[in-house]
This record gives C-alpha cells, structure tokens and sequence, in this order.
C-alpha cells in the first residue's frame, strides 16, 4: 500500500515539475522577446505615435497577465504538492482563489491578443468596410467566448464537480472556436494583402527574385498567424475527453497562455522593425541621392534622345516606385 502510494507522489511530483518547467521555458522566450519590442517602441519615440504608445502599453499589459498567470500557476503546483506530503492540509479554498486568478489573467491575455491581431489586420485596408465590418464582428465574438469560458471555469472551480458545472461543459468550446475564426480571418486578410502586393510589385517594377522588406514582414505575419491559428485547432480537439494525457492537458494549458503572449509580441517587433528599416532605407535613399555632384556629362545628355539616356535611369525611378509601394503599406502600420 506505501509502495503504490509512494509512486503516485512520484508521479504527481514528476508532472508537477514538468509542467512548472515546461511553463518557466516559454515564459522565459517571451520575456525575452517583451524586453526586445518594448526597446524598439522605446527607440521609436512614443510621443510622435500615438499607435505606438498603445503598443507599448498594451506590451506591459501582456507582460503583467502573463506574470500574473506564471505565479498562479506555480502556487497552485505548490499547494497541490503540499497536500501530497501533509494528509490533514485540504489545498481546496486555495486553489480556487488562484483559479480565478488564472482565469482573469489568461484570459485577458486572449482578449488583447486578439485585438492586436486583428489591429494588424485593420490597418492593411482602410478603404474596404466590409473586412473591418468583418474583423469587428470577430472580436465581438471572441469576447462573447472569452466570458462565456471565464464562467464556466470559475463556477467549475467552486462547484466541485457538481452537475450544474457538468451541464456547461459544451460551452467551453466556444472560446477556442471564436478566437480560431478571428484568427483565420485576420490571416486571410494578410495573405490577401501579400498576394495583392506581390500583383503590384510585378506589375510596377516587372518580375523579381529578392522579396522587399514589406513582403517578408507581411509573410512573416502570414507565416506566424498559421501556426498560431494550430495551435487553437489542438486546443479545440484537447478538449475531447481522452485526446490528450493528464500531464498532456496539463502542460498544454500552460503553454497556450505564453503562446498568445508570444504571438502578439512578434507582431509588435516585426511591424516595429519594418518602420525602422524603411525609415533607415530612406533616409540612405535620400542622403546618395542629393550627395550625387552635378557632372558635366550628366548635363550633356539630357539634350540627347531619350533612346540614348544612360540605362541607370529605369532603375532609379523603379526604386522610387518600390519605396512609394512599401511607404503605401506601412504608413498606418506603427
């Protein structure tokens, strides 16, 4: 009987540490990466954007859930372990008040993530009302789904089990279905705009190999929106009973948390660095540009035909009208 109890605390121990330390992983990449975005807005300025400055804030609002979230999670680890080792301590009160804990930091963390994917999405058409029409009734629906799961999970956490919190249980598949669809619908929309930018590129400046600053940003957003948008798919079949283990649920749910924190963040540094690498690139564009001396023989041939112009010149207006399309897609970016 103490050998069966003795590896059931081993096992409980076990998940206990995987799962604090699988979530102390990806909480680490994510610090990371906040320290790296709120750097950038920083070196920005946030005076002379007001884009910029709700970025920044919404970045210490993640960064503050996301924390919050973290030591909740640990405590609740902490308690459970405390009751393996001591029979009389009943870790149950305590648990709920860190439950809803978690619950208010996570799920507030969906929300703004959410509002910052579909931001991204917003700013790329300004002149099509039906998509923001679209992204609006998204994000309406995933605040539905956000408060409905909140719900079901505190009044779970404080019934116990009972039959009323059973009853609900279809209601939680709302929140992973609401925020997937916004989430498929804000990469849509920036796959749309990269297939629209590609048609005009080749259009204005012919075929090219290298891609431009613009068009690896917004792939990157392409590319970062389909992985985020699995990782709500295995969230929804998670939530079949038996799909995933126990210590498979567990460390799943603590690392979807850090994954909508991460997703966000990236968004924030990849539109931040394409603003300073255009404002770099033109600023380069116009220092050679007026650094160039007026020749002699650059005056000589604007009298000539314009057969027999120096071939340098297509190039140069093809750049001018590259910059003109990447400033056109990034000038409501940040």
């Amino acid at each position: 009987m103490s050998d069966a109890i003795d590896n059931s605390l081993v096992t409980q121990l076990q998940e206990n540490i995987i799962t604090c330390s699988i979530g102390g992983i990806f909480f680490g990449i994510y610090v990371v990466l906040a320290i790296v975005a709120a750097y950038i807005l920083l070196q920005q300025g946030l005076r002379q954007s007001l884009a910029r400055s709700v970025l920044f804030a919404l970045n210490v609002v993640i960064f503050i859930g996301q924390t919050g979230n973290l030591v909740a999670i640990i405590v609740s680890e902490l308690k459970i372990m405390q009751s393996l080792g001591e029979i009389l301590y009943d870790p149950t009160q305590a648990l709920e008040h860190w439950e809803v804990a978690i619950v208010v930091f996570s799920r507030m963390n969906y929300l703004i993530s959410d509002a910052i994917v579909i931001w991204r999405a917003w700013v790329l058409y300004d002149d099509r009302l039906y998509l923001r029409i679209l992204l609006i009734l998204c994000g309406l629906g995933s605040t539905i789904g956000v408060a409905l799961d909140s719900a079901f999970v505190l009044k779970q956490a404080f019934s116990n089990g009972t039959g009323e919190a059973t009853a609900l249980t279809r209601i939680r598949v709302l929140m992973p279905v609401m925020l997937l669809i916004t989430n498929i619908i804000a990469t849509a929309i920036i796959a749309l705009k990269v297939w629209e930018y590609r048609r005009s590129i080749k259009i204005n400046l012919g075929k090219q190999t290298r891609k431009t600053s613009v068009e690896r940003v917004l792939v990157l957003l392409l590319e970062s929106g389909v992985v985020y948008c699995v990782c709500w798919i295995v969230s929804i079949i998670s939530l079949t009973p038996g799909t995933l283990s126990f210590i498979g649920e567990n460390v799943f749910a603590t690392m979807l948390p850090n994954l909508t924190a991460i997703y966000p963040t990236l968004i924030i540094i990849f539109v931040a660095a394409r603003r300073s690498y255009s404002e770099l690139s033109i600023n380069v564009s116009q220092t050679l540009q007026f650094a160039i001396p007026t020749s002699p023989y650059i005056v000589s041939q604007t009298s000539e035909p314009e057969a027999r112009r120096p071939s340098f010149v297509a190039p140069k207006a093809a750049g001018i009208r590259q910059v003109e399309l990447e400033r056109h897609v990034s000038d409501e970016s940040v």
